[in-house]
């Protein structure tokens, strides 16, 4: 583990030691407090969008914080996900969480979670082998807002519950340098394609 990358290590553990967090720690992992629907198997790919609503749903339902108690965003401005998978694996489906068990947002910013990232910064450095341009998704946790968590607030994150399809991807690019990214070194990137799929209605 190089210097700086135990140094977002105990930035995080410190974020889950204060606050709320403890509370959460103290409760025990998400998986024993939370019922397992049928599609909670990691990797779970929804059919079609009426499974993706129950997905989300469900996240909404069993959110730390509660939906009541988180900020939504309210705004229309592109996002930008970072992903490892090539558009011919995601643009006929969804972009899916890690799980949908793990409805903790707090513990969504350390790791994998029931949350889909997704940032309102085209020129973030994160890791990911092609950025994607998302165009009329609405809502989303304003993560910022939420959970004011100060080393987080360059990424200008909105977190979707349940994920989102892949409709909404106006465009993508190839990621140039993933190697580098995440180590403050600014992504470099192929021209823009455009998504014959888009539809954002």
């Amino acid at each position: 583990m190089s210097a700086g990358e135990a140094g977002v290590f105990a930035a995080v553990i410190r974020r889950f030691l204060r606050g709320p967090e403890q509370d959460l720690l103290r409760a025990g992992p998400a998986v024993g407090r939370i019922e397992l629907p049928w599609f909670a198997k990691l990797g779970h790919v929804p059919k079609n969008d009426a499974e993706w609503r129950q997905g989300v749903d469900h996240v909404i339902q069993k959110m730390t914080p509660s939906a009541d108690e988180v900020v939504w965003r309210k705004t229309d401005e592109p996002l930008y996900r970072y992903d490892d998978r090539p558009p011919g694996r995601l643009l006929d489906g969804y972009f899916t969480p890690h799980d949908y068990v793990d409805a903790d947002l707090y513990q969504h910013l350390g790791g994998c979670s029931s949350f889909v990232s997704t940032t309102r910064n085209a020129e973030l450095s994160w890791a990911g082998n092609f950025q994607y341009e998302l165009r009329g998704l609405r809502g989303g946790v304003d993560v910022d807002a939420t959970a004011g968590a100060a080393m987080y607030r360059n990424q200008r994150e909105v977190a979707f519950p349940g994920g989102f399809p892949a409709r909404y991807v106006s465009r993508w690019r190839s990621v140039l340098n993933p190697e580098d990214l995440g180590r403050d070194t600014a992504p470099r990137f192929s021209d823009w394609v455009t998504n014959p799929r888009f539809d954002p209605s």
